[in-house]
């Protein structure tokens, strides 16, 4: 069949012709594809589809009614709701990834249940999309996954709760210093003004991760001091990549210029 995207985009200039080709096959076995097509065309009039997709036995096409629940408004929060508790993870994803694009009231109920999902892959959606929602509720509880065992989960929190304006110096603070090398690169790139990381990012030039070792670089250079110069030169000098020793020459020369 026909691609989705393919299909939507066919309707911006033929609209009644993709109806009338798809609606033949909303009478049938449905697929995902053709599910999210249907809804995104014809809108509420795909109430009946979003229903039956949300209760048929394959995964991907609930996964597929909570997508397209997004363009049938009457349908949006009641298929949500099921598809949080759905046991399929890939259907869980599907509405914790949906529930960021709802507006901060409709969204707060599905995401506390989303944020308590016990699937790693769940959580990590459901942190994105509460900082895309402008939830502010969800603060409390983005902080206490900031300690979750699954990097990806604590990556995604803090993203967003630096998105929402909350990202605390204690929570910046613990970032940098994870196991993990993607949340301490991410901790140096979000609190590069912060002054509570120049205390750990002169360490952080000898991380084995060189895209470490460069954000560090790049967060003493916004708010390093000249104590720090030497280091920062060093580093550069010893760096074993090439394109991370311009980029750590680079960071050098801003913190001489700045200082």
């Amino acid at each position: 069949g026909i691609p989705h995207r393919s299909l939507v985009a066919l309707a911006v200039s033929w609209p009644a012709e993709v109806r009338e080709a798809l609606a033949p096959l909303m009478t049938g076995e449905l697929r995902p594809h053709e599910v999210r097509a249907w809804a995104e065309v014809t809108g509420e009039d795909a109430v009946g589809v979003i229903r039956r997709a949300l209760h048929a036995g394959d995964d991907a096409l609930r996964a597929a009614a909570a997508d397209a629940s997004l363009h049938v408004p009457s349908e949006t929060l009641r298929t949500l709701r099921a598809a949080l508790m759905d046991e399929a993870s890939m259907v869980r994803r599907a509405a914790a990834r949906v529930v960021g694009q709802l507006d901060a009231g409709d969204a707060e109920g599905l995401l506390q249940r989303a944020l308590s999902d016990g699937e790693a892959s769940v959580l990590a959606l459901a942190c994105a999309s509460a900082g895309a929602a402008g939830s502010l509720a969800s603060v409390p509880r983005l902080v206490e996954l900031t300690r979750h065992a699954d990097a990806a989960v604590v990556v995604a929190a803090v993203e967003s709760l630096a998105l929402l304006g909350q990202l605390a110096d204690e929570v910046l603070l613990r970032a940098a210093t994870h196991p993990s090398a993607e949340v301490v690169k991410l901790a140096y790139a979000l609190g590069a003004d912060r002054p509570v990381l120049l205390g750990h990012a002169p360490a952080a030039l000898s991380h084995p991760r060189w895209d470490v070792r460069v954000a560090a670089a790049r967060a003493l250079s916004v708010s390093g001091t000249r104590e720090v110069l030497p280091e920062l030169l060093d580093a550069a000098a010893r760096e074993p990549d090439v394109v991370a020793r311009g980029l750590l020459s680079d960071a050098a020369d801003a913190l001489a210029r700045r200082v």
